[in-house]
């Protein structure tokens, strides 16, 4: 069926973040098949195989652990799922069968998600599954469409990807408040911030050297554009009301002593409800004027959210999660938004078409979506409420003394641990919340090795800290995750008995060459040590009368031997 010309839609900004989502995959399983022989391949410090044969001898099945790697996890299907994801990343990206490549990736990342292990346990991984499955319906239909008089997504569509950036940003700022971090609190995080983070780069010293008002307004930047844009994502006030808006917001954070309670929440989707337009249109006709090209406040949320993530990258590196984060943000918009504010030379104003209705599996397939999402990511989003307020609310129900608030929360705690049951497998309804708390201190890890029991050679790493005097690479769109996990293991109070930190030293006892690819140096060439220690060692960033004095970047001080020399007595025979 055939309708009126339209002009403007979600043609352009679909097309922007299909793409956007296409380089997003590439960049993933790029990063991912160049590091992931050494990490999860047969010879490599996680292997694979082993993690697959483990689930059949416990009775697991494909519901437990889905993906392509119950057919093999040697390095043969590492490469061809590796391969497969770029391709049909290239596919998505050129505009062949969007939906058919978003199902292939969303398929090919699961099974990735499942062989990495420790490697792939991060946010953002699980942020490019959710969004691999949700952009289906999304994306226009046919094997080759054309984008400017394809069937528009349905509204249905186009909210459950606004939806997923509204609970990953809005997550992302509660967990700050309610955690009683101190340095989100007394806004201090960011002094701590640009030397503490993982993987720094070399802009974060300079960043670091800023005052500490900088810090402290960025900091409180940082939660304003957390806790508001989500909310202007749903609603959309205009002019004064959304300078109300935000001041109400910030107000009933302070009342609540920073703690993001349900009375805040309760408040703010009131406020949200009396200051949107649509409502406001309803109530007093005549009294507000019909909405902005482009949804009026969601540009305030596309522009703060994207700055945010501009203000990440320059500072810091975190693989993907931008440039995906980014890409979310392009549904907020229309045509005409876009149209409206670029340059014609850049994006070329298209002309009136006629359009098409959404089509019927379209938006069925959204529409179960969104009942799904929004129910379990409600129930995900339930630990935002604070763990004491849910600590006291179990122990009162199974006391029989519960209020009715508290037996209303045990029951959707106990319904959010049934759902995750049977859906946590599958990666692509997750909760957020990043950034929860600011480490103030940072461990760097030292790997070394020795021929003869007496001299000691350090292994280096590629991108985390090591010499004093070298600043921190830009890694850009690639996740090293050998040097990510080693950040996270520098935290650990003790060495563990287990996991991944241990059998990376035996991968390097036994000089495999997947694993010593994953490092910048081997000091030990083809032969490998007789043992290895690890020890850890305080970093922080010099100031710059000490850089300029003498060249140094960190200011390193050693701290403790984290794990005691080990050699190849101390394991089990492989299998």
């Amino acid at each position: 069926m055939v309708h009126k010309p339209e002009a403007t839609g979600q043609h352009l900004p679909r097309l922007l973040f299909l793409r956007l989502l296409a380089l997003t995959h590439v960049a993933a399983f790029a990063s991912f098949w160049v590091q992931a022989h050494g990490l999860v391949g047969e010879q490599g410090v996680a292997p694979a195989v082993d993690r697959v044969a483990r689930a059949k001898a416990m009775g697991l099945g494909f519901l437990d652990l889905p993906g392509l790697h119950w057919l093999s996890a040697g390095d043969g299907m590492i490469s061809v799922i590796s391969a497969g994801g770029l391709l049909a990343a290239v596919a998505l990206f050129v505009g062949v069968a969007p939906r058919i490549m978003l199902g292939v990736l969303w398929l090919l990342y699961l099974s990735v998600f499942h062989m990495g292990g420790p490697f792939l346990s991060f946010q953002w991984d699980l942020l490019l599954i959710e969004a691999s499955l949700l952009a289906i319906p999304y994306a226009p239909a046919g094997l080759r469409p054309r984008f400017r008089t394809a069937e528009p997504p349905s509204a249905w569509a186009t909210w459950l990807l606004r939806l997923l950036l509204f609970k990953l940003m809005f997550s992302s700022g509660v967990v700050k408040l309610n955690n009683a971090d101190p340095t989100w609190h007394g806004l201090t995080a960011l002094s701590y911030h640009y030397w503490t983070q993982p993987i720094p780069h070399g802009v974060a010293w300079y960043a670091h050297q800023l005052p500490a008002w900088v810090h402290a307004f960025s900091t409180a930047a940082t939660l304003v554009i957390e806790l508001v844009a989500p909310i202007l994502i749903l609603v959309n006030p205009r002019r004064w009301r959304l300078a109300v808006f935000v001041a109400l917001t910030v107000l009933l954070a302070v009342l609540q002593g920073g703690v993001f309670g349900p009375w805040t929440v309760a408040g703010l989707a009131l406020a949200a409800t009396l200051l949107d337009d649509r409502v406001l249109g309803r109530v007093a006709p005549g009294l507000v004027p019909d909405p902005a090209p482009g949804g009026g406040a969601r540009w305030a949320a596309f522009v703060s959210i994207v700055g945010l993530m501009g203000a990440i990258s320059l500072t810091g590196n975190y693989g993907f999660f931008q440039l995906l984060t980014v890409a979310l943000c392009l549904p907020l918009l229309d045509d005409e938004a876009f149209w409206a504010l670029t340059p014609a030379r850049l994006i070329p104003r298209w002309p009136a078409f006629r359009v098409l209705q959404p089509g019927w599996v379209g938006r069925g397939l959204a529409v179960i979506l969104t009942l799904a999402f929004t129910v379990l990511s409600a129930l995900t989003m339930i630990s935002l409420v604070g763990g004491q307020a849910l600590g006291e609310a179990v122990n009162a129900e199974k006391g029989g003394q519960a209020s009715t608030g508290q037996a209303l929360l045990a029951k959707a705690w106990d319904l959010r641990r049934d759902a995750l049951a049977h859906t946590r497998s599958f990666a692509s309804i997750n909760g957020y919340g990043l950034f929860a708390r600011m480490t103030t201190q940072r461990f760097e890890l030292q790997v070394e090795g020795t021929a003869d029991g007496q001299t000691w050679k350090t292994y280096r790493f590629v991108y985390k800290p090591d010499a004093a005097d070298e600043a921190p690479p830009l890694v850009g769109v690639h996740m090293p995750r050998l040097d990510w996990n080693m950040w996270f293991a520098a935290l650990e109070p003790r060495c563990p008995t287990s996991g991944w930190l241990p059998q990376l030293v035996r991968g390097l006892l036994e000089g495999r060459a997947p694993v010593r690819d994953l490092l910048a140096e081997d000091p030990f060439g083809d032969t490998p040590p007789q043992a290895i220690r690890i020890r850890r060692a305080h970093y922080k960033f010099t100031d710059g009368d000490t850089r300029d004095r003498t060249g140094d970047v960190w200011a390193v001080q050693p701290v403790d031997e984290l794990c005691a020399p080990m050699t190849l007595k101390d394991f089990k025979p492989r299998r």
